[in-house]
């Protein structure tokens, strides 16, 4: 689809209207026809978009899954949720088998505001009622922070102690992570094509894309605690390293620095540089850390993988502060703009 640019003038021609002229080759290349309604939305942010004439159920996705597996259909409706679908079928001629269907209603029962609308014995149509006026993408990322935060704590300390009940607390919180992480996606998607979900939301695209970015780099550090918790269940008793004192200190270190990372990220009131060489300092010393681990001592599984995981969490702090600096000089550039 050609997507250039195109730039009309606004005519006056009566004493309360005005027109703006279309052409004809652009206007049949878009499926525009003359007596067809177009809807105009006025974005808070500033542009006026015009809206497509929706055909209401052509629009909505319907995937075949004759010949799927149960794990398949699982996933599938997992990335029509988190694409921000408000509606998606599946369905199949030869009949949804009992598999397939049970499988799409576990997920929709563990997916915020999803549920089935309608069933047949070739179709189960899904439906999204998650309000985004009653929704706060901010809200979500600050509570995906306390529990990824939550579960690096306990992962460690359950290294440290060699402790499994902590160890399999920290993997039970897994399963809020996921659904925590679909709202933020099912938020952030549907903001890119529906201007009115962006306007309840409260941010402009690039606000919303900088949240949503958040959310992916704290699920990356809830894998990482969920892969050290893991390490620790898998072994019957867990040494303590000679080393563990230092690797405690930096991964609580680590948790500072995302805490305060995310925090700039949101609020974008000025760009913290410092934070992102100070993260990146640490990645480098867990780095060294562990080349000095590995000379001096048999490194087990589970702290290996506690140290990549220290480490990984440093280098993610990094990254949200990272973006929280493109952030603030993002809306720096705004301000100035809004003032001349």
């Amino acid at each position: 689809m050609d997507r250039t640019l195109e730039t009309r003038k606004v005519q006056f021609t009566g004493n309360s209207t005005y027109t703006i002229s279309l052409p004809k080759e652009w206007a049949d290349h878009h499926g525009v026809e003359a007596g067809m309604q177009l809807p105009l939305y006025p974005s808070d942010n500033g542009e006026l978009v015009i809206g497509a004439d929706r055909a209401g159920d052509d629009e909505r996705p319907a995937v075949d899954v004759t010949g799927m597996s149960a794990a398949d259909v699982r996933q599938t409706v997992e990335a029509l949720y988190a694409a921000g679908n408000e509606q998606f079928a599946l369905g199949s001629d030869d009949g949804i088998e009992r598999e397939h269907r049970r499988a799409a209603e576990t997920v929709a029962a563990d997916r915020t505001g999803l549920q089935l609308q309608r069933e047949s014995e070739t179709e189960l149509l899904f439906g999204t009622i998650l309000d985004t006026e009653s929704v706060s993408i901010e809200r979500t990322v600050l509570q995906l922070q306390y529990t990824a935060l939550s579960m690096h704590r306990n992962a460690v300390r359950a290294l440290l102690d060699g402790n499994a009940t902590v160890a399999g607390s920290a993997v039970g919180r897994w399963d809020d992570v996921v659904r925590r992480l679909d709202v933020a996606s099912s938020c952030f998607h549907r903001s890119l094509t529906d201007v009115e979900s962006l306007d309840s939301l409260g941010y402009s695209r690039p606000a919303m894309f900088d949240r949503y970015a958040v959310s992916r780099h704290l699920a990356s550090v809830t894998e990482q605690a969920k892969r050290t918790a893991e390490a620790v269940n898998e072994q019957d008793r867990v040494e303590r390293a000679s080393w563990a004192a230092e690797l405690d200190c930096h991964a609580e270190q680590s948790r500072d620095y995302v805490e305060r990372a995310v925090d700039a990220a949101l609020t974008a009131d000025h760009p913290p540089h410092e934070l992102v060489q100070s993260s990146r300092s640490l990645a480098e010393a867990v780095s060294d850390l562990r080349r000095r681990a590995y000379r001096e001592d048999d490194v087990t599984y589970a702290w290996a993988t506690a140290m990549d995981g220290v480490e990984r969490t440093a280098t993610t702090a990094a990254a949200v502060a990272e973006r929280a600096v493109q952030a603030a000089l993002r809306d720096d550039v705004d301000e100035s703009v809004a003032l001349e």
